[in-house]
């Protein structure tokens, strides 16, 4: 049975497909495409017609800023609390599973992406270049390249301080993440 998996809008905030399970609204905040304030994002909703803000809310579902989270929902409770309330039990947390729906629209995609069908978006955002891998962002998710041979002596140390030379606490992770199903008993000084 073909994948029926159609791109029907986008906005700055999702795109909506067609899929066999009814419409789909992806998030950009979950693919990494919409980085804005929590502040901003209220502003946007509060200035927005009905249509506009099922799109926002959609979207805020996949913020992943915990603070900005917060800051979006006290300005829409201060227009409306009952929102502020439905909006923060439909917030998923970057570490909470998924809900069924979306792992169904990413199975719908790869099944889409096989059958060869054109008009899908295809999304790529960098995420970090390291020495031995890279990671991107896609609309599957973050995917890992490796750089060199799976084989190749990464030494311990020369792992942490590449890593340790990151500010970036969700970079430092992502080399945590590599080093567990990669580095550790492979190459090791």
């Amino acid at each position: 049975m073909p994948v029926v998996l159609r791109l029907v809008r986008e906005s700055r905030w999702a795109r909506i497909f067609e899929t066999e399970f009814g419409d789909y609204f992806d998030s950009k905040f979950r693919t990494g495409e919409c980085d804005v304030d929590g502040r901003a994002w209220a502003e946007a909703w509060i200035a927005a017609d009905e249509d506009e803000r099922i799109e926002l809310e959609a979207a805020f579902v996949f913020m992943s800023d915990e603070a900005h989270v917060s800051a979006a929902l006290a300005l829409v409770g201060e227009v409306d609390a009952a929102k502020r309330n439905e909006l923060g039990s439909r917030w998923i947390a970057p570490d909470d599973e998924l809900p069924e729906r979306h792992h169904r629209f990413i199975d719908a995609y790869r099944r889409a992406l096989e059958e060869g069908l054109e008009e899908l978006p295809v999304i790529e955002i960098e995420v970090l270049d390291a020495t031995w891998f890279r990671v991107r962002r896609t609309i599957l998710g973050l995917e890992i390249e490796h750089k060199t041979a799976l084989d190749h002596r990464v030494s311990e140390r020369e792992f942490l301080d590449e890593r340790d030379a990151h500010e970036s606490a969700t970079a430092r992770h992502l080399y945590d993440v590599w080093w567990e199903v990669h580095g550790r008993g492979r190459g090791r000084e």
